[in-house]
């Protein structure tokens, strides 16, 4: 488990299994604001990305290697790789790359190893595409500096944007989704006006899942943002949401410290049209 946001500008590692911090990384030289995760099971490598309020982000490469020394600087326990037992192996990490000079605080990242790319969006509004293995700025755009983009996902599947601007206003809140090659294909105004916490996309790519303030969890189509179905069990706020492997239930984390377990609702499973790449 990785986890950020200290005063000391560190991230850790935290091993679930023995309850103790592992490691400790000072990289950035401000708080660290967000961190994505993943990996190429071809390669049996990890890529993790760390994102600073010192508007750079750091590219990190982990891959197993077998433990021998009790001090190494590694991660170990941290990524679990179900195809092959990997006991008596840790997961070193080692720095790739850095890139800075983003216009503000950085709000969120994330990757898809899969698409070999790195989105990046700042409090002022502007998103970043990288290529993930090189660090090569493939595009950038702005959707105004009043548009704090506070999430912003990548597709797995088409390789799609999805971004989510909470406005320093107080206005409305707004849904971007944006093609691979960075035109916008729509956007939505939030008509409930609720603040949302965590946007998931569907295993499909056609679906995503939304939840916060309002605590309920709406699933929109995409590319249209009709809503296909809103989950309004929660007493609480919605902090985090996410899907089992197979896409059967949904995990809500309330601000409470509950977690509901919905059954992942058919009527947002069905076989949609596939989103159209723009290029």
């Amino acid at each position: 488990l990785f986890a950020a946001g200290f005063e000391d500008c560190s991230f850790i590692q935290y091993n679930i299994g023995t309850q103790q911090i592992e490691h400790e990384f000072t990289q950035h030289s401000d708080i660290v604001s967000c961190l994505a995760l993943d990996e190429d099971e071809r390669k049996n490598i990890l890529i993790l990305v760390t994102a600073s309020y010192d508007k750079s982000i750091i590219v990190w490469k982990g891959k197993h290697v077998q433990s021998k020394k009790k001090h190494s600087r590694s991660i170990s326990g941290s990524y679990k790789n179900s195809s092959s037992d990997k006991s008596g192996y840790s997961l070193e990490i080692s720095q790739i790359y850095v890139k800075g000079k983003h216009d503000s605080q950085i709000n969120c990242v994330d990757i898809s190893v899969e698409k070999g790319v790195i989105v990046v969006a700042t409090k002022n509004g502007s998103v970043y595409m990288y290529n993930s293995s090189k660090g090569d700025l493939l595009w950038s755009l702005s959707v105004g500096v009043k548009e704090n983009i506070a999430i912003c996902k990548v597709s797995k599947i088409f390789g799609t944007i999805i971004g989510y601007s909470c406005n320093y206003d107080n206005s409305p809140a707004k849904l971007y989704l944006w093609s691979p090659s960075g035109q916008l294909m729509n956007e939505y105004q939030i008509t409930d006006n609720d603040k949302y916490h965590e946007i998931s996309f569907s295993k499909s790519g056609n679906n995503i899942c939304c939840a916060g303030l309002n605590k309920c969890i709406t699933i929109y189509n995409l590319p249209s943002f009709t809503v296909a179905r809103q989950l309004n069990d929660a007493n609480h706020v919605i902090r985090h949401i996410t899907t089992d492997t197979d896409e059967k239930y949904i995990l809500a984390a309330l601000s409470n410290g509950n977690v509901l377990l919905y059954s992942y609702p058919e009527s947002a499973q069905k076989v949609t049209p596939k989103i159209p790449h723009k290029k």
